[in-house]
């Protein structure tokens, strides 16, 4: 039977004079330990960027970083959610 996966949700949200801005970041963590992190920018439920941001084995660092800056930029954290499958 193989190691499970780790897969990871989290939405960060600000609302602004241009709308209600979101991002949206799916983190998925293999058996070995490595990211790869898809994030979907959204403006009023409108995509503007989907892509993987991030994919290596410093991915919490990377989220770290991210959430520092987003939080520090005035979004707010609004739904993480974890699973292992």
């Amino acid at each position: 039977m193989r190691p499970l996966d780790v897969y990871q949700a989290k939405t960060y949200r600000r609302v602004g004079s241009q709308g209600i801005e979101s991002l949206k970041m799916v983190v998925h963590v293999d058996d070995r330990g490595d990211y790869e992190i898809h994030v979907t920018h959204l403006m009023d439920e409108r995509v503007l960027t989907d892509e993987i941001s991030f994919r290596g084995r410093d991915g919490e660092l990377w989220l770290q970083d991210r959430h520092a800056g987003l939080i520090g930029d005035g979004f707010e954290l609004v739904s993480p959610e974890s699973k292992t499958i």
